[in-house]
C-alpha cells in the first residue's frame, strides 16, 4: 500500500502491482470459507496501482485496472470502494485518474485503520 502513496516519477507503481498480485494470488488459495471482505482491498490497491502506472500506456492500464476492479467487484460485491471505482471510470478516464492521484499522494497519508480486518471467530 506504501508504494501507492509515492510520486509517479519515482516509479514506485509497478513495485505496487508486483505486490498486490501476488498477494490477490495468495489470498485465492484460501478456501470460500476462509475469504473476508476485507481481501477485496487488494483489487482496489491493484487497479489503483495500474492507474498510478498509466505513463507506461494510458489506454491499456486503465483497461487493466477496471478488470481488476471488476473481478474483484465479482469475488466482494459489497466492495463500496470497488463500486465507486468503476463508476468513475465509467464517466470519464479523467475522472478515476484525478481521484486516484488525489487519494494515492503523498498528501493523503495511508489508511492504517485495522477495524475493517479484524474478524472475529
Amino acid at each position: 500500500m506504501n508504494h501507492l502513496h509515492w510520486p509517479r516519477k519515482l516509479n514506485h507503481a509497478p513495485i505496487a502491482i508486483k505486490e498486490f498480485t501476488e498477494l490477490i494470488a495468495m489470498q485465492k488459495k484460501y478456501p470460500p470459507d476462509k475469504q473476508r471482505d476485507h481481501f477485496a482491498l487488494a483489487y482496489v490497491g491493484l487497479g489503483d496501482s495500474y492507474v498510478k502506472n498509466i505513463e507506461q500506456g494510458q489506454e491499456e492500464y486503465l483497461a487493466l485496472a477496471k478488470k481488476t476492479w471488476t473481478d474483484g467487484l465479482a469475488k466482494y460485491p459489497n466492495s463500496l470502494d470497488l463500486k465507486k471505482r468503476l463508476e468513475l471510470l465509467a464517466k470519464s478516464p479523467d475522472e478515476i485518474i484525478q481521484f486516484v492521484t488525489d487519494l494515492r499522494s503523498l498528501k493523503n497519508p495511508v489508511d492504517t485503520d485495522l477495524n475493517q480486518i479484524w474478524v472475529e471467530k
